[in-house]
């Protein structure tokens, strides 16, 4: 939404696109720092689950995908735990939970998702 706004060269309204950053300058190749600009990337699927990106961590605050994919069971290796983390970059495939070895990973995420919906960004 920043992104149209931004090619537009309109103003957004106060309550609009909150979460919205403009990529246009790094469209143009003008922008060095855009990716540093967004730290965390929240997402909701169609079930209500919630999934955070940041860098290469992937954390789902429940079990299975959720609706994120084909997937409705979770991976073999974290049948047992209703929280999920995957390191993206060895593993795009989502098939080893790391919630248990990288808790503080899971907490910093969950920390994450709590205060943007704290936020108010998502209306349920």
């Amino acid at each position: 939404m920043a992104t149209l706004a931004d090619v537009t060269q309109r103003q957004l309204g106060g309550g609009d696109g909150t979460d919205s950053i403009s990529f246009l300058p790094h469209l143009r190749g003008t922008d060095t720092a855009h990716d540093e600009a967004r730290k965390t990337l929240v997402l909701q699927s169609s079930r209500g689950l919630f999934s955070v990106r940041s860098g290469k961590w992937k954390y789902i605050n429940g079990a299975g995908s959720g609706g994120f994919s084909g997937r409705d069971k979770p991976p073999a290796s974290s049948a047992k735990i209703d929280r999920q983390l995957y390191d993206l970059e060895v593993d795009p495939g989502e098939t080893t939970n790391l919630f248990l070895e990288r808790p503080e990973v899971a907490k910093q995420l969950e920390a994450d998702l709590q205060r943007t919906l704290a936020e108010g960004y998502w209306k349920s």
